[in-house]
């Protein structure tokens, strides 16, 4: 992971350039006289030469991805470096952008390769990797919960020289439930020798940070909560490094979304595809169930393709809901110059034939890059902790994809790395249903009287809307962008 902006003083130029996968941010802005470069969105705005006016297309992209892609920020004055790029600013203001590497371009390479890979190189990868990721002159901890990812990381990390710092959330509201981290996640520790801090957090604690959460929070995501308590106990504890499963499920097929896109799109393609056939069933199915599932009105209109059918799953606000909450004008010219559909097929252009590699490249190349890798940063920065990501990891990507184009099926990627640790993870872990890293959002937000937008969210066309859709909205309105 690298980010960085050197200058070169005999050329008389400028070069920035960040990592593969856009694990560490790099954001500028240029005010036509002065290019201004820094790891924050926010740390440019800090200049009263940087525009803090925000960028609508930004915001419409916010509300149906629960992120902003890159190269947009939230303002229209700051972009970000993409990632596997490079851009040179010579000293008169001419700029020149260069990519070295291109997520799609690399997946479909390791999907026509003659090289199909092997679980032995596989498990090696996983191994270097975590290795390399250990290497530190402080001590090195782990954000542990009951998935695979984490517990593996654990697992790989344990290599007997000393014990190793693990740390869980644990919440009163997830007690008992499937959505407990703490059993599983202790019994990982218990199994590799681990140190396990379990960190209860209450809803009052939420309602005390809240506000230093929305501080901390570089650019808008419905995202990160999580990862910033995790951090917090991290760091409270003395901890500087950990070490994060983030991004597994990206290069390994291990969200439902490989298996049910795919799905969705063989069922249902021939006949979305006919002309006005899936508008058509949106509007007739909106004022009958539009209120209570927002959703279910496009299943037919967005499942003509991969990428409009990852949309559909992945979406907060689908683009047709957006008008309720902007205004019919608004929303026009938002996603005009937003692109939506340029956006997406970015992710795959020129890339992956295959169902699960195209998933794959939506999912590592929009929300794993534009959110959990970015909330991964924010959130570890505020309480000084660098987060490692030993799963986003180029040789790892290069052993992996190849398996993943041409070998697996879901979920064997996630077993491979379950298998990859000594002893291997307890069959409790594996083969627990993916729920993801939860916190108890719905039951904290809703009922704290400090937010209003919570309640205004209420009058807005889905009044039964998740969480997710509420937070958006609160995020959103924090950031000034309504």
């Amino acid at each position: 992971m690298f980010a960085f902006a050197l200058w070169d003083e005999a050329a008389r130029e400028l070069h920035l350039a960040r990592d593969r996968f856009g694990i560490k941010p790099l954001y500028l802005a240029d005010d036509g006289t002065t290019i201004r470069v820094a790891s924050q969105a926010k740390a440019l705005l800090a200049s009263a030469r940087v525009s803090a006016t925000t960028d609508d297309a930004a915001l419409a992209a916010f509300l149906i991805l629960g992120s902003i892609p890159e190269p947009r920020t939230a303002w229209s004055a700051i972009s970000s470096v993409p990632a596997g790029a490079t851009v040179t600013v010579s000293s008169d203001g001419a700029r020149t952008e260069s990519r070295y590497f291109r997520l799609p371009s690399a997946i479909a390479a390791a999907e026509s390769s003659a090289d199909a890979g092997t679980d032995a190189a596989v498990v090696a990868a996983f191994r270097a990797s975590v290795e390399a990721h250990m290497v530190a002159d402080v001590e090195v901890g782990v954000f542990l919960s009951a998935g695979v990812d984490s517990t593996s990381i654990l697992g790989l990390a344990s290599n007997g020289e000393h014990r190793l710092r693990a740390f869980t959330l644990g919440f009163d509201e997830f007690e008992s439930s499937a959505n407990d981290e703490v059993p599983l996640a202790t019994l990982a520790a218990q199994q590799y020798g681990a140190d396990h801090e379990v960190v209860r957090v209450a809803k009052s604690d939420f309602a005390s940070w809240l506000p230093a959460m929305l501080t901390d929070m570089d650019q808008p995501t419905i995202d990160g909560v999580n990862t910033w308590m995790v951090a917090r106990a991290a760091a409270v504890s003395g901890m500087k490094v950990a070490l994060s499963g983030t991004g597994g499920d990206e290069i390994l097929a291990g969200y439902p979304s490989f298996v049910q896109v795919p799905k969705l799109v063989t069922r249902l393609s021939k006949l979305a595809s006919l002309p006005y056939v899936g508008r058509g069933a949106r509007t007739m199915l909106t004022p009958l169930v539009g209120r209570r599932l927002p959703k279910a009105p496009g299943i037919l209109e967005y499942s003509d393709s991969l990428a409009h059918a990852w949309l559909l799953r992945r979406a907060v606000f689908m683009p047709y809901e957006v008008a309720s909450i902007l205004g019919a004008e608004r929303t026009r010219t938002a996603l005009s110059d937003l692109d939506l559909e340029g956006v997406i097929d970015s992710a795959i252009q020129g890339g992956p034939k295959g169902a699960v590699a195209a998933v794959a490249a939506l999912e590592a190349g929009c929300y794993l890059r534009n959110q959990l890798l970015r909330d991964a940063d924010w959130a570890g920065m505020a309480h000084s902790l660098e987060i490692r990501v030993p799963l986003v990891d180029s040789e790892v990507f290069d052993a992996v994809s190849p398996s993943l184009t041409q070998r697996w099926t879901p979920p064997e990627g996630k077993q491979a790395l379950a298998d990859s640790p000594s002893p291997p993870l307890p069959q409790a872990i594996r083969n627990r249903p993916k729920t993801g890293f939860s916190v108890p959002m719905a039951t904290w937000a809703v009922s704290n009287p400090g937010y209003d937008s919570w309640r205004r969210v209420d009058s807005l066309a889905h009044p039964r809307c998740s969480w997710a859709r509420r937070w958006a909205y609160v995020v959103a309105e924090r950031f000034g962008m309504l």
